[in-house]
Formats: structure tokens, C-alpha cells, sequence
């Protein structure tokens, strides 16, 4: 899907408030360079260099659960991430919350595999390897986690989320010949959907190209403020949902195989079991007023490869 389209719109903010968000933090920071980065769909960044010493700004949307401090506390100990310096949601300065970061002077997987022109084996065992230490953690059910990173608010499993989806926005946005397919392989493969539901571990929640940055060889996981407790097939079927075909081309058996060996305790049919959890998360994209058509296409596209 395209990744210029955004969910909620880029927040612009001028130097002058930047510093009063950054004393805050620092009552000695004088800001020398402001650069907005204006990739991603969700949450507005920025570069801020102060010194000798870039920064991350991030500021999040008005629908963020504001989880992500408590997330990169928790998973220091565990994978790769960037330091995540100072996190304020008084909205006294800013009406949004924000966090100052470490800067990871790198480029995302898409990025480098793209200027590489190629997807190293040992990049997707790491990955793997880090997926799987996120996932330790176990819960009951699927649901939102809250603070404490206790389960808070449960909901549907795999086959009630995608049938209520089809019943509403999402399903009106698929051709009915992939409704009824959809629903037919619900009918038919229900072995399936009761093994992306057996258990539940904490999710990344956004495990795309996007939120794994690659720095002098070295992975680094970012972005964690959709954080869940889900299926571990959930992450595992973005992470490997369809890229652009300049990436695309480079995911072979060996990736595949890379990554298993990396996650560690992944069945037989892993592959298929991440794809078809993947369709409810592709569904609520659908739920979104500013869907492209080229989204839709896309998640017809994927919807079609994963009951197949």
C-alpha cells in the first residue's frame, strides 16, 4: 500500500514551540536544526538537533493510548531499541503527547534492502529472534494492554472481527466476491482460525518495513504505541504482508526459512496461519474515511493469496 498516505495528518509546529518542549526536558537545550520527517501514517517526527546531538521528536496522535514509554522500559531489557529520553502528555505545551528519542542514525529495512539490493539471511533471523522475545510475554486473550501492560478491554476473536467487518465499512468497500469467499473459507478452514486463536503474547502491533530501522548492520525495532496482546500470527503476517515489488522480489524460501529459524517453535504452517491472521488488521484498514482505492486493491490482492 502506498506509504505516502497518511491516517492523521502531519502536525506542524514552529522552532519557537519545539524549544519550549525540549527545556522541558532540558532547560539548557538551544535547538540548531529542525528537519520534519514526513514519512509514516500516524504520528508527526522530527529531527532536532541540539549541539552535537540529533534527537527524535515524536508527536503522537490524538487517538494514541499513550502506552509506548511503558513499552520501551519494558522491552530494553529484552531487543534492540533506541533510548527514549522524555515523554510528556500534560498537553500544556503541545496538545498532543510527545517523546524526545534517541536519533538512530540508520535507514528502514525497505530502505536498505532497496539500496542494497538484496535481504541478507542474518537480518531476517534477527528479526525473528526479536519478534520472539516481544512475544514471551503471554496473556488470557487478545485485547488493548493498558499502563501496567495488564490486559485491558478484550475483544472478538479472528472469525467475529472479520465477520463484523464485513458487515460494516469494510465488507462495503470488498467486492462481494471476495466477501464470499472470505466467508466461505471461515466455513471450511476452522481448524485454522481456532490455531491463530489458541494463544496470545504481546504484539509490536505495527511490525511493518517501516518500524525496523537498520543501523551499521545492527536491527533496531521502533514505533510501539500500538502495542497489544494479540496472536503472535498477527505480527508475523504484517511483518510479511505484500511489500512493493522492488522489495518483494528479495523475500524468497530463504527469508522465510531465515526468519522461522530466528522466531524459533513456529509450526509447519506458519506462513499460512500469519496470512490469514493477518485479515482482520487489513479489514480495519478499510474502516479508515481516507482509504485510497489502491489500499482497497491491495488488501483484495492479499485477502485472495491467504485463503488461497
Amino acid at each position: 500500500m502506498s506509504q505516502e498516505q497518511r491516517i492523521y495528518s502531519f502536525y506542524n509546529i514552529d522552532n519557537k514551540k519545539i524549544s519550549e518542549m525540549f527545556r522541558v526536558f532540558d532547560n539548557l537545550a538551544v535547538i540548531n536544526h529542525v528537519i520534519p520527517i514526513h514519512s509514516g501514517m500516524s504520528t508527526s517526527n522530527y529531527c532536532i538537533t541540539v549541539g552535537q546531538t540529533n534527537y527524535l521528536l515524536k508527536i503522537y496522535s490524538g487517538n494514541s493510548r499513550n502506552i509506548e514509554p511503558i513499552l520501551y522500559d519494558y522491552l530494553r531489557k529484552y531487543i534492540q531499541i533506541p533510548t527514549l529520553y522524555y515523554y510528556d502528555d500534560s498537553q500544556k505545551i503541545c496538545p498532543y503527547p510527545y517523546s524526545i528519542i534517541e536519533y538512530i542514525h540508520g535507514e528502514t529495512l525497505s530502505e536498505y534492502i532497496r539500496r542494497n539490493r538484496c535481504y541478507p539471511r542474518e537480518i531476517a533471523f534477527e528479526i525473528g529472534r526479536m519478534l520472539s522475545k516481544i512475544h514471551e510475554k503471554k496473556y488470557p486473550m487478545s485485547g488493548y494492554i493498558d499502563k501496567e501492560l495488564q490486559l485491558d478491554n478484550p475483544w472478538k476473536n479472528t472469525r467475529e472481527f472479520i465477520v463484523s467487518m464485513l458487515e460494516g465499512k469494510s465488507g462495503s468497500r470488498l467486492s462481494v466476491i471476495i466477501q464470499d469467499k472470505l466467508i466461505e473459507y471461515l466455513e471450511k478452514n476452522v481448524d485454522i482460525i481456532n490455531r491463530i486463536d489458541r494463544d496470545f503474547v504481546l504484539c509490536h502491533g505495527d511490525i511493518g518495513y517501516g518500524n525496523i530501522l537498520i543501523s551499521n548492520e545492527n536491527v533496531y525495532f521502533i514505533d510501539f504505541e500500538y502495542a497489544m496482546a494479540e496472536s503472535r500470527f498477527r505480527d508475523i503476517g504484517k511483518f510479511f504482508r505484500n511489500k512493493a515489488h522492488d522489495v518483494q522480489q528479495y523475500i524468497n524460501t530463504d527469508i522465510y526459512e531465515s526468519f522461522a529459524n530466528g522466531y524459533g517453535g513456529l509450526p509447519d504452517n506458519w506462513l499460512q496461519l500469519a496470512r490469514v491472521a493477518d485479515i482482520p488488521v487489513m479489514l480495519g484498514l478499510l474502516n479508515i474515511e481516507t482509504a485510497p482505492q489502491d489500499w482497497i486493491n491491495d488488501i483484495e490482492h492479499d485477502i485472495l493469496v491467504a485463503i488461497s
